[in-house]
């Protein structure tokens, strides 16, 4: 179902795209006069003046346009073959002379007299002083750039501040920058050195690109992150941390060690695990074969000898290394795992669950436990008093799942169950209320739904679609099935009409399983359709016959005859539509919006489209059909 919401977004290949749209900025759409392109409101009045070659927008919002909305609030024009950008306002920030942009983090690239050069947002220009096979963008003050294979920085003027002679170079991210200012740390940057296959050492230097160690660190880049002002590194093969000034202040001993955590550190000892503080004093010992870091409620699971337990933050066992498995917590409490059984202890390590189901899970916003004990599910309060007998084979859309935390069983008064390979429905006082007959049960919104869907279990309107051996009806909340499983395929609206399809035919029926029109249809598609205000959904149907087609709405009615030569499809509240060889558009009521006249109407992205008439791309129409251009 989450597919039918999905909106998809087509980059069209052509000169001039779509349109921009920034939050609390007026809406700019590519605007031509004659052959000139520039920018206009919904009101078709010119923002930036019709200049330009053509134009191109980008809603930085949608990751389709990522590779361009690097340059932030800017719009790409071209004049005389030579790419430029203007802000909202028309005033160009970076002037038209790049013959092909290139993208580099906040930055835009281009090769001048045979010399990279970038501009960043605010339209500063940086020129190297000296040239360059590859410039690699901003980042908190300094630009990588490469020569040959090797890789140095230079500064936001020019100047190399860092010689091209690495294998490689980590900046820090701006994200990290702001980070570390905000904690008066000191942003610190990496330069490698070596094979980048078997093993690198490192310098570090800071934003000026002033080295404060010499290349001796080992270890992959990504270890190297300021976390509570100390990095973790390594030298001959045995880690330690240093500040960032470039000062030792935990000595290199460890065979590993993680970055700091809440003011614990893990390290590694001989393949044992342990956890030290800022002072290198060691607060759980070294000795757990495994601890995978995760303090959670100040407790931290760990294994030794082969068993599992947990200890505090203090380093005491709060829970003996005896279980063969120890997990997150259910209900404020830990579960355990001991010769395939399952159980659940307190954080005092007492046993409030015995250590006998075989699977058990946490509806927490049900507030419900679910053990499985002897092949059946119950249902415990999370007082752990039974609520239901332990009856049911499964809750289908989490089969095979051993244990889940944090899910919701019920939706709507209602959740799924499974008993001998057939699904039903409990209420919430667990009485069955739908039994055990279907193979499948959805709220059928749509024809995918005709394969086995456990993952949404709720009835939506009072019905939901059922199947028996492979053919589909419709089944009343109360358990009346209203629609017999005779079926071939179905799916329904939120109103009150449901489609099925028999021997190739589609039939519209109610919910007196009476047919709603006297015809059958060749072709039918649920069509999700929603409001302007993104809040009222309507689920209508789009239907055909004799190679033309129609509208229905969620009440039962053909609003639009089948009269068009192309299926009709409301995204929102107009659909692009064919009459007579022509394209043009019309509302969700059948009103013609924009004339028959187009050879070609492309997608909509918000309120505009592209068009064209016979070969020749004409501009942009809005969904009211207002046309965007002056021939």
């Amino acid at each position: 179902m989450k597919n039918i919401f999905k909106i998809i977004l087509i980059i069209l290949i052509l000169s001039a795209s779509l349109y921009c749209f920034d939050g609390d900025s007026t809406l700019l759409i590519p605007y031509r006069k004659g052959d000139r392109w520039g920018y206009a409101n919904l009101k078709k009045e010119v923002v930036i003046p019709c200049k330009y070659d053509s134009v191109r927008a980008y809603d930085t919002y949608y990751k389709s346009y990522v590779h361009r909305s690097y340059i932030k609030s800017l719009l790409e024009v071209m004049l005389n073959g030579y790419y430029g950008y203007v802000n909202r306002k028309g005033k160009e920030v970076i002037p038209c002379v790049i013959k092909k942009p290139d993208f580099k983090n906040g930055a835009v690239s281009a090769t001048e007299n045979g010399i990279k050069v970038f501009w960043d947002s605010l339209g500063h220009k940086t020129i190297p002083k000296q040239k360059y096979d590859e410039v690699y963008g901003y980042s908190t003050g300094l630009i990588v750039v490469k020569k040959g294979s090797y890789y140095g920085c230079i500064d936001k003027n020019g100047n190399e501040v860092i010689p091209c002679i690495n294998d490689d170079i980590e900046l820090y991210s701006e994200n990290d920058f702001e980070k570390a200012q905000r904690n008066n740390w000191r942003p610190v940057h990496m330069a490698a050195l070596g094979d980048h296959f078997n093993s690198y050492i490192y310098a570090l230097f800071d934003n000026k690109g002033r080295f404060i160690s010499s290349y001796k660190y080992e270890g992959p880049v990504n270890y190297f992150e300021i976390s509570e002002g100390l990095i973790a590194v390594s030298v001959n093969c045995k880690w330690g941390f240093i500040d960032t000034l470039g000062n030792e202040v935990i000595p290199f001993h460890y065979d590993y060690a993680e970055s700091f955590y809440n003011g614990l550190a893990q390290v590694e000892i001989d393949g044992h695990y342990g956890f030290i503080d800022h002072s290198n004093n060691i607060i759980i010992p070294v000795k757990y074969e495994y601890a995978p870091y995760i303090f959670k409620d100040d407790l931290e699971s760990v294994n030794l000898n082969g068993k599992s337990g947990m200890v505090d933050r203090n380093g005491n066992e709060i829970i003996p290394c005896k279980y063969d498995y120890v997990s997150d917590f259910f209900n404020d409490d830990i579960l355990v795992e001991l010769n395939n059984k399952y159980g659940l202890l307190n954080h005092k390590g007492e046993e409030v669950l015995p250590v006998k189901y075989d699977k058990i899970r946490y509806y927490s916003l049900n507030n419900l436990i679910a053990p499985k004990y002897n092949g059946k599910y119950g249902l415990l309060d999370t007082s752990y008093n039974e609520l239901m007998q332990y009856i049911y084979d499964d809750f289908p859309w989490q089969r095979n799942v051993t244990y889940v935390s944090g899910n919701q069983l019920f939706y709507g008064g209602l959740a799924m169950v499974m008993s001998d390979g057939k699904v039903g429905y409990i209420d919430t006082t667990f009485k069955l209320v739908i039994p055990c007959i279907y193979d499948t049960i959805d709220f059928g919104y749509g024809k995918e739904y005709d394969r086995p869907n456990f993952e949404y279990t709720n009835f939506r309107n009072g019905f939901a679609k059922v199947s028996k051996n492979g053919r589909f009806g419709f089944v009343e909340i109360t358990g009346k099935e209203f629609i017999p499983c005779i079926y071939d395929s179905a799916f329904s609206t939120i109103g009150k009409t449901f489609a099925v399809k028999l021997n190739n035919k589609w039939k519209i029926l109610n919910k007196e399983n009476k047919e709603v029109f006297s015809y059958e249809y060749d072709y039918a598609e649920p069509n999700f359709y929603y409001f302007k205000n993104g809040f009222s959904v309507d689920y209508c149907t789009s239907v055909g016959r004799n190679g033309k087609y129609g509208f229905i709405h969620p009440d039962g009615r053909e609003v639009i005859p089948c009269i068009y030569e192309a299926p009709l499809n409301f995204g929102s509240n107009i659909s692009i539509a064919k009459k007579n060889g022509k394209y043009g558009l019309i509302d969700y009521w059948g009103k013609v919006i924009a004339k028959f006249k187009y050879d070609k109407i492309g997608d909509f992205e918000g309120e505009i489209a592209p068009v064209w008439i016979g070969n020749k791309f004409k501009g942009y129409i809005d969904s009211k059909g207002t046309e965007y251009w002056e021939d």
